[in-house]
């Protein structure tokens, strides 16, 4: 505990002495790609497409928005992902993410 307390009172001492970096202009680009696709997982469960193509949009945009520009590998890799985490959740877990069309082809 004394150590972190000593580490919080130097980094303060630091920040008030000017001696952290000005940090760097934020990407915009980036920044509209990953809020595009949480937009894009918030509207795709509330209009019943489900949780596996929620979670390929975010995840692929997401990638984008760090660069990445394999759109269909990243979909891929996102659907893949969404569906292991959606059994898992339903099957031994016993709770159900939400259910569309694609969901309901596992259960």
């Amino acid at each position: 505990c004394a150590g972190l307390v000593i580490l919080g009172l130097t980094h303060l001492a630091v920040a008030f002495r000017g001696g952290l970096p000005k940090p760097d202009e934020a990407d915009r680009g980036a920044l509209l790609w990953i809020a595009g696709g949480l937009a894009g997982l918030i509207g795709c469960i509330a209009l019943g497409g489900g949780f596996v193509i929620a979670i390929t949009i975010l995840f692929a945009s997401t990638a984008r928005g760090f660069g990445r520009r394999a759109l269909a590998v990243d979909a891929a890799i996102g659907f893949v992902l969404g569906l292991v985490i959606f059994l898992v959740f339903a099957k031994l877990l016993t709770l159900l993410l939400p259910l569309g069309p694609l969901e309901r082809l596992f259960l």
